[in-house]
């Protein structure tokens, strides 16, 4: 029974201007599901996309946090404002009841050991190094598991293409043998070996279909989506080796070596800022006391 009553109304007429609203959102979400689904990539596509690896996002992060500290830690800590009541009574807060009261306003600048800060920053410096050395060694690794689990993809593609042929036959095969033995002109054991092969060509198949789907599954992890892609089935063009004596060349300016000269850096500059905490700091303070100037000088302290 529908009521007429005004409030029951104006949400009736709400719910069904957000049915269209609603369902237009689900109609856009499946949407957007089924066309990632149904990507077609290829290895290039699939190598351009894998820059956006969730794992080279953290690295970037890590990168400019230790560009931005090592700037910071180049610099003189902030200075200190004091603000202070001498003789102060407590009842009233009076500065005329006693004619000692005043108000201090203190300024003091830590200085810390000389190069010090210089030390701190080079080691920050050399530690944004060492992480963007290791970014790049993570995306060489991405890639090259992507390419591996590309061709595993591609190799039991074709190995399946080729079973079902071969599945094929051997049912055909398996025919002929249980006819030949139901006419008398061979053996059960021939029929048995018959169906054994068929057998074993599906178990090889349900090999290579769980290898192709771990593949498969490794390369949605790799670039991040919902759902495995759909892969075209081409054998990518792969570039000649360089020589020999160019890979040679080329194996200091490998992102591992880089990384690891970069943090043994970072490592011999922090055992000189350690030297250099052993010295003592140096602090200046000045303050100006009122309302009459009773208290107004330079200090040193160490």
């Amino acid at each position: 029974m529908k009521s007429n009553h005004p409030v029951c109304t104006r949400l009736r007429s709400q719910l069904r201007g957000l049915v269209p609203v609603a369902l237009a959102a689900i109609l856009s979400v499946s949407g957007l599901a089924a066309a990632e689904a149904t990507t077609t990539l290829t290895l290039a596509d699939a190598e351009h996309r894998i820059s956006k690896n969730p794992s080279l996002a953290a690295y970037r992060q890590k990168i400019l946090a230790l560009r931005h500290q090592a700037i910071a830690a180049a610099q003189l800590p902030d200075p200190h404002l004091s603000l202070g009541a001498v003789d102060l009574p407590t009842n009233n807060f009076s500065m005329n009841q006693q004619q000692m009261s005043m108000l201090s306003v203190g300024l003091s600048q830590t200085f810390p050991p000389f190069g010090q800060l210089t030390l701190r920053g080079r080691q920050l410096r050399m530690e944004a190094r060492a992480a963007s050395a290791s970014k790049a060694e993570r995306a060489a690794e991405l890639r090259w598991l992507l390419q591996q689990s590309w061709i595993q993809a591609l190799v039991g593609h074709d190995e399946m293409r080729i079973l079902v042929r071969q599945e094929q036959l051997a049912r055909l095969t398996e025919q002929a043998a249980t006819a030949a033995y139901r006419a008398g002109r061979a053996d059960e054991a021939d029929v048995l070996r018959s169906r054994l092969a068929r057998v074993a060509l599906e178990n090889e198949k349900d090999q290579i279909r769980s290898e192709q789907t771990v593949a498969l599954a490794r390369i949605t992890e790799l670039l991040g989506l919902s759902a495995p892609p759909q892969l075209v089935w081409r054998w990518p063009h792969a570039a000649p080796p360089p020589a020999l004596s160019l890979l040679i060349a080329r194996i200091p300016g490998q992102p591992t070596l880089q990384a690891a000269a970069a943090n043994e850096g970072a490592a011999r500059v922090s055992v000189q800022v350690a030297h250099r905490s052993l010295l003592p700091s140096i602090t200046v303070s000045t303050s100006y006391s009122g309302p009459r100037i009773l208290d107004k000088g330079l200090s040193y302290r160490l």
